[in-house]
């Protein structure tokens, strides 16, 4: 099996583990800009006790529906399983970077960055519920 074989292979794994694990809920926040822990009211505002998934889908797409929201939702992703990177990039044109954590088969969480050029959060996401993320 050759290497191009192999990516392929554990980027359809990674992409299936996306796609099972849909419905992302953000639990927790850093702020990247100021080196410090943040929350993710400061993130998303008071938009956030209505909850959000971020999505993956088979196809590639995606939608992030988290807080208020109007545009920038929705996708296309892509892997990289060398770094355990994903791409975002929105109907707008818009981009996004993200990472995954992959332990024992499975992913424990998705990192997002959120922000614009003069601040910067790492949200991070799992499969806790929204009201057991706002409450923690």
């Amino acid at each position: 099996q050759d290497n191009n074989e192999k990516d392929t292979s554990e980027n359809d794994k990674i992409k299936e583990l996306l796609v099972n694990g849909s419905g992302w809920t953000p639990v927790s926040a850093y702020d990247l800009t100021n080196n410090r822990e943040s929350d993710l009211f400061e993130v998303y505002g008071s938009g956030i006790r209505y909850g959000g998934t971020l999505d993956f889908k088979e196809d590639g797409t995606f939608t992030k529906t988290i807080g208020v929201y109007a545009e920038n939702y929705m996708g296309e992703y892509d892997i990289d399983v060398e770094k355990n990177k994903i791409y975002f990039t929105f109907e707008t044109g818009m981009k996004m970077e993200g990472s995954y954590q992959y332990e024992n088969e499975e992913i424990t969480s998705v990192d997002i960055v959120e922000g614009a050029d003069d601040w910067k959060y790492r949200v991070t996401l799992n499969k806790k519920t929204n009201a057991e993320a706002i409450l923690n």
